[in-house]
C-alpha cells in the first residue's frame, strides 16, 4: 500500500514546499498522522495535554507502524522565540514518546514539515 501525494524524488521537497510525499506502507502496518500541532514556545496546559495524549497513544501502540508528523509543528512566535527544536524539547512527553517509539523494532517517525516562513 502506498500513501500517495505526488513527489517523484526527495529533491522535489527542497524546491517545491507545496509538493506531496509518497510513503510506502506495508500491508498490515498501522499509520498515525499528526498534523499542525502548533506547539507554543512556552508550553501551555493545552499543548502539554495534547502531547500527553499523543505520548499515551504511542506507548500503547502494538506492533509495527509509522507516525507521520506533518504541517506546522511549532506555532509562529515573536522574532526572539526559540527555534522548532527547542520548542519541541520543551514538550518533554512528546519528545520522549517520539524517541521511545522510533527506537522500537519496525517503527519509524517521519516528518513532513513546511519550509520556514521568511520574515
Amino acid at each position: 500500500m502506498t500513501v500517495e501525494a505526488a513527489v517523484e524524488d526527495n529533491d522535489a521537497l527542497a524546491t517545491r514546499p507545496d509538493a506531496g510525499v509518497s510513503i510506502d506502507v506495508a500491508l498490515g502496518r498501522r499509520v498515525m498522522v499528526v498534523g499542525d500541532l502548533l506547539l507554543p514556545s512556552t508550553p501551555s496546559p493545552s499543548s502539554l495535554a495534547a502531547c500527553r495524549d499523543i505520548a499515551q497513544t504511542l506507548s500503547e501502540w502494538q506492533g509495527a507502524g509509522i507516525v507521520v508528523v506533518c504541517g506546522q509543528l511549532v506555532a509562529h512566535g515573536c522574532p526572539d522565540a526559540p527555534g522548532p527544536a527547542e520548542v519541541l524539547s520543551l514538550h518533554r512527553d512528546l519528545t520522549a514518546a517520539f524517541r521511545s517509539f522510533a527506537a522500537r523494532p519496525e517503527t519509524q517517525i517521519m516528518a513532513v514539515l513546511p519550509e520556514p516562513a521568511e520574515h
